[in-house]
């Protein structure tokens, strides 16, 4: 039986992406040629001598600084997303899961990650929901640089954000926990909240609203399982919406709610 060899993974990768030769990286983690090109494709990554690499199995994504359609996903992940073990023998993380009700939102995530697929799940009949799913360790690693941990809810901490494009992360996890309606009470209002478990999450939203809107909103419910942020003064909607939104396109929105908005402020 051939010994497994234990090597520092993230290393691996941070070289790999380096352009590290084999050699080179064998010589760093003190391993032969061979555990680094069998690692390699473990990974899901090809070796960087004679071999061309695929955009997808490299997992090219997540690779600082994140361009928009990243930023959104990071956010989607944060919100609907998960990241667990997959009992790799050597602990490292590899499974990653979004789930969502809403199909368009798993149909832009998959095209940003073309490595995760979509299954319908139909575990409880009357509320099925989709779900895309992948094992990459190299983008499970990827993500752990950005704070994405297992049982995320109450233990979050961001990491690295000045490599993410905030109104695109903020508009990611405000289409996976926030919401967009229009009261029917006398005139017409629009108005937007958002609803985390996590008070780093409220905090961490919070600020970053304050410096598109500063201070003037006060809406914030603090509840005993739950924090929630609204935003009702329509000038501050406004502002907060056109500033989420600016140079959004269709791959890294949510429609239902970008539709909302623009036809709101787009009246014939």
């Amino acid at each position: 039986m051939t010994k497994y060899i234990n090597i520092d993974i993230e290393k691996l990768i941070e070289m790999h992406d380096a352009g590290e030769t084999i050699t080179h990286m064998a010589k760093v983690l003190n391993v032969s040629r061979t555990t680094i090109t069998r690692r390699e494709k473990a990974l899901g990554i090809f070796p960087q001598e004679g071999y061309q690499k695929s955009p997808i199995s490299c997992g090219e994504k997540f690779i600082p600084p994140l361009d928009i359609d990243e930023s959104w996903a990071l956010g989607i992940i944060v919100s609907d997303g998960c990241l667990f073990n997959s009992q790799q023998k050597d602990g490292t993380l590899s499974k990653i899961d979004v789930s969502s009700k809403d199909e368009t939102l798993i149909d832009n995530i998959i095209n940003i990650i073309p490595s995760l697929h979509k299954y319908l799940n139909k575990s409880k009949e009357q509320y099925p929901f989709y779900q895309a799913r992948c094992s990459n360790k190299v983008l499970a690693t990827r993500l752990q640089h950005f704070g994405i941990i297992p049982r995320k809810s109450f233990t979050i901490q961001m990491k690295n954000m000045d490599q993410v494009k905030i109104n695109h992360f903020i508009r990611g996890i405000w289409d996976g926990d926030g919401s967009l309606s229009i009261t029917s009470r006398g005139n017409n209002r629009l108005i937007t909240s958002f609803v985390t478990a996590s008070p780093y999450m409220r905090k961490f939203v919070y600020n970053n609203i304050k410096t598109v809107i500063g201070n003037q909103f006060t809406n914030c419910i603090d509840g005993k399982n739950y924090y929630r942020i609204a935003i009702n003064r329509q000038k501050l909607v406004k502002q907060f919406l056109d500033w989420m939104y600016e140079e959004s396109s269709e791959s890294n929105r949510l429609d239902r709610k970008y539709n909302k908005y623009y036809k709101f402020y787009n009246k014939e």
